[in-house]
């Protein structure tokens, strides 16, 4: 699971849902307070974990700390910060939460199964249940309700839960109930809030405050590198962070908007530092940024990317029927897990269909194919890949596909560029 699909659910939940009352929940110290013992209980649930397992995970959690005058400290309570278990541990601490919320509304058995959603929504309506929905990434999560009172009394439950059961204590000062009308809610980065469009509430989100100056501080940042040492790497460098954040905050419907006040400002900097701005751009720069005209800057023949380039993208919701309908299908072409391999592969292949030759922008658009199959000897090596727009997948996963595409240009280049291979 991604942020995408964290902030997808919660405009969800203000667009669909309609549950414009928030309880923004802050754990005082998370990582740092969690419970050694309620921790080792919720571990020993799990029948995969035997007790060899389970005393190496006692001995990451009780690590020395060695302070800057030599003092060392054994830790008693919370996990390692940076350590490769603490994400997976954290989970297995809030996931007992995200259960009981599940159970108080969501997760209701009624007298009578209904395959439908809303008729079962129907039925608990009636109640005098509180209705509340939760949307949680690590120890960032957030309540959604439908009116103040269910919002109140969810608060005073949660933050009883917390301390009694998982020995957690919230942020009274960072904790409130938010109503979503008047005011906006912070998550991952983005602000939103419902506003009247017509006569229905729709989500409107932002790039936050605190998100907006680390921005700025960092493109600062990196063009004074690029001004000390003027080299393709740099550039390189500077790009990929400028794509990392073209990326995450494209989720924000207001992001057009947001990243062209930081764009002027960055322009002036560039300006007093790189000097006038050309009129070349470079095949990369055509290829990601077509249809925009921006003023760039070219360094060591590479140019620069421009942050204000951005559009809303609608972020997906997850969808574990889908994912394992997916992987079931595709069989052994399934798609590459791993974020650093495909990563690579999009570097060296500079983003490019190979078989129509356009650019492909979005994580999601694309699509990895291997070249021999693995039922053949086929290896996840680089040079067994190739990276294919994602309605590829479609053709080469459908039955009967060459009844279907047997006049598509697109299909045909790709057969031609297989049979190479044989």
């Amino acid at each position: 699971r991604s942020t995408e699909h964290a902030i997808a659910t919660c405009y969800h939940m203000v667009n669909i849902s309609k549950l414009h009352f928030v309880v923004d929940i802050d754990i005082k110290g998370f990582f740092d307070n969690i419970n050694h013992k309620k921790l080792i209980k919720q571990l020993q649930r799990f029948k995969l974990i035997d007790n060899k397992i389970l005393s190496i995970i006692k001995c990451m959690l009780k690590v020395e700390t060695v302070l800057p005058n030599k003092e060392v400290i054994l830790s008693e309570k919370g996990t390692p910060q940076g350590g490769i278990l603490s994400p997976l541990l954290s989970n297995i601490v809030l996931n007992e939460l995200d259960w009981w919320i599940h159970s108080q509304w969501s997760g209701i058995k009624t007298k009578k199964e209904y395959s439908n959603a809303s008729n079962k929504y129907k039925v608990l309506k009636e109640t005098n249940l509180t209705e509340v929905k939760i949307v949680r990434y690590a120890d960032d999560f957030k309540l959604f309700c439908r009116d103040r009172a269910s919002a109140e009394k969810m608060f005073k439950l949660v933050k009883i839960f917390l301390k009694d059961r998982l020995k957690l204590d919230i942020s009274e000062k960072k904790s409130k109930i938010v109503n979503l009308r008047k005011e906006y809610s912070y998550f991952l980065g983005i602000k939103f809030k419902a506003i009247k469009n017509r006569k229905k509430y729709t989500v409107r989100s932002y790039v936050s405050e605190v998100a907006i100056k680390e921005i700025q501080k960092m493109v600062k940042e990196q063009i004074k590198e690029i001004q000390k040492r003027p080299t393709a790497q740099e550039v390189l460098l500077f790009n990929s962070k400028i794509h990392g954040v073209q990326n995450y905050y494209r989720m924000a419907t207001m992001v057009n908007i947001d990243f062209s006040k930081i764009g002027y400002i960055i322009n002036k900097s560039l300006t007093n530092r790189l000097g006038k701005p050309s009129k070349e751009k470079d095949k990369k720069y055509k290829l990601r940024y077509k249809g925009y005209n921006y003023q760039v800057w070219n360094v060591a023949r590479v140019t620069i990317s421009t942050l204000q380039a951005c559009k809303f993208k609608i972020p997906r919701l997850f969808s574990a029927k889908n994912k394992i309908a997916i992987e079931e299908k595709v069989g052994i072409e399934k798609i590459i897990d791993d974020d650093a391999q495909r990563a690579k592969l999009r570097y060296l292949r500079n983003s490019t269909c190979e078989i129509t030759g356009e650019y492909i922008g979005g994580r999601d658009d694309f699509y990895v194919h291997w070249i021999i199959p693995k039922e053949h000897g086929g290896t996840d090596d680089i040079e067994n890949l190739m990276i294919l727009h994602s309605s590829f997948k479609r053709i080469l996963t459908m039955e009967n596909k060459e009844d279907y595409y047997k006049d598509n240009e697109n299909y045909q280049k790709l057969l031609e560029t297989l049979s190479k291979y044989k």
